[in-house]
């Protein structure tokens, strides 16, 4: 084989790596993102079960009042986590002002599950005689 045939191999072997390069580069780098996306997705996911589940146990709680010192709690559990207000949020630009709490409850006559009512006995208003969501 001759020296100028091995150069061009060479050569061609240097272009095509570098012609991959980009590629491999946007791979990484989409990889990177998607992973940032699925960890945000999953700390959200799991702040929200978590207040779920505080909610479900919470008494004396106005769940008709959106001012209630429980709620807003709650509302910043969701956001910074369990160590408060003094934490970063979990995602950045995310406020207690953009968490909505809805009270809603099983229906048993229809089975579904629907908003509640704050106005009247037959809602969620505990000072009316309603029940708790």
């Amino acid at each position: 084989m001759s020296t100028c045939s091995i150069r061009r191999r060479r050569d061609s072997m240097s272009i095509e790596t570098l012609a991959l390069i980009p590629a491999l580069a946007l791979l990484l780098v989409g990889g990177i993102e998607f992973g940032k996306i699925a960890l945000t997705y999953y700390q959200l996911q799991k702040a929200l079960r978590g207040a779920a589940r505080m909610l479900s146990v919470l008494r004396g709680a106005n769940f008709c009042d959106s001012t209630d010192p429980q709620i807003d709690a709650i509302k910043n559990f969701i956001v910074y986590g369990p160590g408060g207000n003094t934490a970063d949020p979990i995602v950045q630009g995310l406020t207690p002002d953009a968490i909505t709490v809805t009270p809603e409850r099983l229906d048993a006559d229809t089975g579904s599950i629907g908003a509640c009512d704050c106005s009247g006995a037959s809602g969620c208003l505990a000072s009316d005689g309603g029940r708790a969501p």
